[in-house]
């Protein structure tokens, strides 16, 4: 996991993210339940997806899977928090939702409003940055990159 610090960019005013602090965190991960991830190709097998194979033939879980579980799992623990500690998520919501502050529940009218006001199209993305919520700017959105990178488990 990183940290980023936001610094000056070029002239046009855009910033750039810089690394600044870099966390690795070690375990091991025990199943307490069943657990399968597909591979998604045909197999003679009686399942109707194999699991995910190394090429050494062992099982693993893909970094990205583990992640959106790990994100899904935040955001309905984040939810209930009461306002006053100051953590919010916007929990990926399917619909738009002009109601909800962080951008990525209203990314089809942002999207909307940068194509009619061409010209101010980055200051537009600038604000929609800034107020992404702490979910988003962390496992990313459609405005922002990641800031939190999930290898595979072996």
């Amino acid at each position: 996991m990183t940290q980023d610090t936001p610094q000056k960019g070029p002239g046009d005013g855009l910033r750039a993210y810089g690394l600044r602090n870099r966390y690795v965190f070690e375990g091991k991960l025990e199943m307490k339940t069943g657990l399968h991830i597909g591979g998604g190709k045909a197999t003679l097998s009686h399942t109707d997806s194999p699991v995910v194979l190394t090429p050494d033939g062992l099982p693993f879980i893909p970094g990205s899977s583990f992640k959106g579980t790990l994100r899904s799992t935040i955001e309905k623990i984040v939810a209930p928090f009461p306002a006053d500690l100051g953590l919010h998520s916007c929990g990926l919501p399917t619909e738009e939702s002009e109601d909800e502050s962080c951008p990525t529940a209203r990314q089809q009218g942002i999207v909307k409003e940068r194509r009619e006001n061409a010209k101010k199209a980055d200051l537009i993305l600038k604000e929609a940055r800034e107020n992404l919520c702490h979910t988003c700017q962390l496992f990313g959105s459609p405005f922002a990159a990641a800031r939190i990178t999930v290898n595979d488990l072996y």
